[in-house]
C-alpha cells in the first residue's frame, strides 16, 4: 500500500497498481518505507501519525536523507513500539529509480537489513550495509559531498578557462568529460 499526506502525488503509482492506505491501515504492512522531504518532515509523520501504530511486527525503513543523529534519535524514538529502524537512505537520481538500479546506503541491525533485504534488491542494484543505525545517512552525506565538491571544481575549470581565453567549443569538451566522470564516479 501506498500513503502520502498529500494525495496527489501518489495518483501515478496508483495508476501503476499499487492500493492506497491511509495510516492505520499501515498496520497490516510489516515493512514500512518512508521517503519525506526532510528531517522535520519525517519526526511530524512519525509523532503526529504513525508510532501510535507501530509493533514489534514492524521494520520501518528509512529513506528519507536526514542527519545521521536524526537517523539515531529516530531510532531511539521507535525503539520502546518493538519495531525495527533502518537508515537507508536512496541514491542515483529518477532515472535509476525507474530502472530499479538505485543504490542504498543501509545503517542498522545486520539481521534488521537481512529481513527486508528482498525488497530492497527489487528497487536497487546496489545495497550496502553500511553500519549501525546513522552510518547509512552518514555515508550517503558524504557522498553528496564528493559530488557537490565535483560539480565545485569543474565549475572553477570552466571559470579559470574562459578568463585565459580558452575557445568555447574547448570549453563545451571539458563539460562533457566533467558530466562522463560524474556519472561514472556517482552512485
Amino acid at each position: 500500500g501506498v500513503f502520502d499526506a498529500v494525495p496527489r502525488r501518489i495518483v501515478p503509482v496508483i495508476a501503476a497498481g499499487a492500493h492506497e492506505v491511509d495510516v492505520p491501515d499501515l498496520g497490516n504492512c510489516d515493512m514500512l518505507c518512508i521517503a519525506v522531504s526532510d528531517d522535520a518532515a519525517v519526526r511530524k509523520l512519525l509523532n503526529d501519525r504513525l508510532l501510535g501504530h507501530l509493533t514489534k511486527d514492524h521494520t520501518l525503513i528509512l529513506h528519507s536523507t536526514v542527519l545521521p543523529s536524526t537517523a539515531r534519535s529516530l531510532a531511539e524514538l521507535v525503539a520502546p513500539t518493538g519495531a525495527r529502524f533502518l537508515d537507508v537512505p536512496v541514491s542515483g537520481g529518477a532515472e535509476r529509480a525507474r530502472s530499479g538500479k538505485l543504490t542504498l546506503f543501509a545503517g542498522g541491525e545486520g539481521d534488521d537489513l537481512a529481513a527486508v533485504r528482498p525488497l530492497l534488491d527489487s528497487m536497487a542494484e546496489n545495497v550496502f550495509h553500511m553500519g549501525p543505525v546513522g552510518a547509512g545517512s552518514a555515508t550517503k552525506l558524504a557522498n553528496q559531498l564528493i559530488t557537490f565538491s565535483a560539480l565545485a571544481g569543474v565549475g572553477e575549470a570552466l571559470r579559470l578557462a574562459g578568463e585565459f581565453d580558452v575557445r568555447e567549443e574547448d570549453r563545451s569538451e571539458e563539460r562533457r568529460v566533467g558530466k562522463e566522470c560524474r556519472s561514472r564516479w556517482s552512485p
